[in-house]
């Protein structure tokens, strides 16, 4: 198993490892700012049988099927072998430009867990749910929990 020390200095990605993030669509993201178009898997209970465009998607099951999309297992087996994903581009091309990057900040924060995060994800990229600490859900036009979330004019 890999320790934070072998790879902090590189490709580390607190997101990536503890995280799950969904688009506004349901579909699953490694994080926020990730442009990861080709995963396949979008959340569970989701109904996409009438959308003819996304034949080849696929709905989770559960939601260690959800943050295991293959598109993803491998951004993070790629992190694990010090590679920069081209998912990751965001925070790639700030940390170029001398500007810290949202990785760079959240690993900062969150050093003190890593180590124990690292025994729930496989060489191969897979994550067991133990390890999800960090949820994003971007919601859709048709519900924005302007009642509770953000305010009345939302």
């Amino acid at each position: 198993m890999k320790k934070y020390d072998d790879i902090k200095d590189n490709t580390f990605c607190f997101y990536a490892f503890h995280g799950l993030s969904t688009h506004s669509t349901g579909k699953t993201r490694l994080c926020c700012v990730s442009n990861n178009r080709k995963t396949k898997t979008y959340t569970t209970g989701l109904d996409i049988s009438n959308w003819s465009f996304l034949k080849s998607q696929k709905v989770a099951n559960d939601i260690e099927e959800f943050i295991n999309d293959p598109e993803i297992a491998e951004i993070r087996r790629m992190l694990l072998n010090g590679e920069k994903p081209e998912s990751c581009k965001f925070c790639w091309m700030r940390e170029d430009a001398g500007i810290t990057s949202i990785r760079q900040i959240e690993n900062e924060m969150h050093e003190d867990e890593i180590d124990e995060t690292l025994q729930y994800v496989s060489e191969s990229g897979y994550l067991q749910k133990e390890a999800v600490k960090y949820l994003d859900i971007t919601l859709g036009n048709v519900c924005n929990l302007k009642c509770r979330s953000c305010n009345p004019w939302a």
